[in-house]
């Protein structure tokens, strides 16, 4: 069954860590091109993770024509985006300024201390973005780009001619009018550019079959030509991708990552690269432009719409259908308690670093073993840990998100709770 139908199957832990062990790892360029984005320690941190696969890393010429031809204007979304921020804090704080004399309410205490607290976040914000629009010039140093071309130098493939291209352009037209993934959602792309995907596809399959590789790919296109989405989430690739690899390549095995999947297992299996800190706060900003994108992705903000969208399809198709709306309250509903549980757990896991480091510090002053703040300490410890617990599983992790979530806390508990 699971070898006639390999596509509707998670791989074993068994071939995942086979997977991990040999397979070659190859990034899409939305991935890459998110390096620009992130925070400086983000980027340094996901690309240190990377660096630990250096010799198992190939990128299709593809990906790197189109990392490179988007990169500066990505560099510049960003820089427009922090103005944008920027502006959005200054009318608030002219609203500020200006609300007690338009009303005739009188400026009390309170009030002058928020006002002066927002001028100085603008300062200091102000400042950054000054730093940041530096950093970000176009003729600026670029450290991503350093960082990815040294990991990347020899390990990516080649150009293909014209006459390759036209053939795959027209194979990629037949494939689209079937719905066939991947990139059949970019149809809307002017000319040849909707083949973008479709080309990144055929050179990592032609890859793999060439030098006989199983494959981790890793991208941030989250269209429904690439994954089976179910309750707004990512459930798995599509089938038709996994069987069409495995065909290809005569056999070999493909699994397919979001970015920020691939950071937390090579979180997981990658040691001594960067510290617990930095991978907790890495991840934290990887999720929270998870969230972003999906709340952007989905009219209805909520990350259930994906879930609900067929039904307002069907909608638009037949005027007799209808939706419960008690239903969709209490999808919404659910939506929220989701998210609530999810800056919950990152709250309370940023705690555990903090109790961990105040206990450090106890340590090195020289604190009794038999001081009762020690001991009130670890009992806090404890039962931060028994909360987490409770949390992952409220929010439906499975046993392998909990390990990973809990990867990089495991020193600290191990160093103190049990002790």
């Amino acid at each position: 069954m699971r070898d006639k139908f390999r596509g509707f199957y998670r791989p074993s832990a068994e071939e995942l860590q086979g997977l991990w062990n040999t397979a070659t790892i190859v990034f899409d360029a939305n991935v890459l091109l998110d390096f620009h984005r992130y925070e400086a320690t983000t980027s340094a941190t996901y690309l240190e993770l990377a660096s630990a696969f250096q010799e198992r890393l190939w990128l299709p010429f593809q990906a790197a024509h189109e990392y490179h031809e988007n990169r500066l204007a990505v560099r510049s979304e960003t820089n427009a985006t922090h103005k944008e921020q920027i502006n959005h804090i200054e009318r608030l704080v002219n609203a500020i300024s200006q609300s007690p004399r338009k009303s005739h309410l009188t400026a009390g205490d309170k009030h002058k201390a928020l006002l002066a607290a927002a001028k100085d976040l603008l300062d200091e914000l102000r400042e950054e973005s000054a730093k940041l629009a530096d950093r970000n010039g176009p003729s600026a140093e670029d450290a991503v780009l350093e960082k990815i071309t040294e990991l990347y130098e020899g390990k990516v493939g080649d150009e293909p001619s014209p006459d390759d291209l036209e053939k795959l352009y027209k194979e990629g037209a037949v494939r689209f009018a079937q719905e066939i993934p991947p990139g059949y959602k970019d149809q809307a792309k002017e000319g040849t550019r909707k083949y973008g995907d479709f080309v990144f596809w055929r050179q990592v399959l032609d890859y793999a079959k060439e030098h006989e590789l199983d494959i981790i790919l890793v991208t941030e296109d989250a269209k429904e030509d690439w994954w089976v989405s179910a309750q707004g989430k990512q459930i798995m690739p599509r089938p038709e991708l996994i069987k069409e690899f495995r065909e290809h390549s005569r056999g070999r095995s493909i699994h397919i990552y979001n970015g920020l999947s691939f950071f937390n297992y090579a979180a997981s299996h990658v040691q001594s690269v960067a510290s617990h800190e930095r991978i907790l706060s890495a991840r934290e900003e990887l999720e929270d432009v998870a969230q972003q994108r999906a709340e952007t992705q989905n009219e209805a903000n909520s990350s259930y719409a994906e879930w609900l969208s067929p039904a307002a399809y069907n909608l638009t198709r037949d005027p007799q259908a209808r939706v419960s709306l008690p239903f969709e309250a209490a999808i919404r509903a659910s939506s929220e308690r989701l998210q609530a549980l999810h800056a919950e757990i990152r709250a309370l896991e940023a705690e555990v670093v903090r109790q961990r480091n105040h206990m450090i510090a106890r340590d090195e002053a020289g604190t009794e073993p038999d001081d009762p703040m020690t001991s009130e300490l670890r009992q806090r410890l404890a039962e931060t840990r028994a909360r987490l617990n409770v949390l992952y599983d409220q929010a439906g992790l499975s046993e392998i998100q909990q390990h990973i979530r809990q990867y990089a806390l495991r020193p600290v508990f191990d160093r103190y709770e049990d002790n």
